[in-house]
């Protein structure tokens, strides 16, 4: 008779502790990471650097672009000649960086880069190609 009670108590116990942020002043407490869970830091997507981007120039097929910049995480069926890569960080929850490339093709060869990197757009003028 006793364990289950033990045991029930001590359920009812952890189901209270799930309530806590509701408690008044436990906010205060998480603001200071003091019994607040832990997040981890998530990136998603592609990660664009200057480096890989510079890689790309006007004239390339699309093997060649997805062997610079890995495949494509956004693909669009009403917009085939249109690859979007999307870039995010977040620490601790909060969105820190946000990358986007899109490329336009034409004829199957790269044709348009518009580089968003950060806050602001840059739409960048086509590149002359190598060779």
């Amino acid at each position: 008779m006793r364990v289950p009670l033990i045991l029930m108590s001590v359920m009812v116990g952890l189901s209270g502790l799930t309530g806590c942020s509701s408690v008044p002043g436990m906010a205060t407490l998480s603001k200071y990471n003091f019994l607040a869970p832990y997040k981890l830091d998530i990136q998603q997507g592609n990660d664009l650097t200057e480096a890989t981007i510079d890689k790309l120039h006007v004239g390339m097929t699309r093997a060649q672009v997805q062997f610079v910049m890995g495949a494509t995480v956004l693909t669009d069926i009403y917009h085939p000649n249109r690859w979007d890569y999307v870039y995010s960080m977040r620490n601790d929850g909060v969105l820190v960086s946000e990358r986007r490339v899109t490329l336009f093709f034409t004829d199957d060869k790269l044709d348009r880069i518009e580089r968003h990197m950060g806050d602001a757009a840059a739409p960048v003028a086509p590149v002359k190609s190598k060779g």
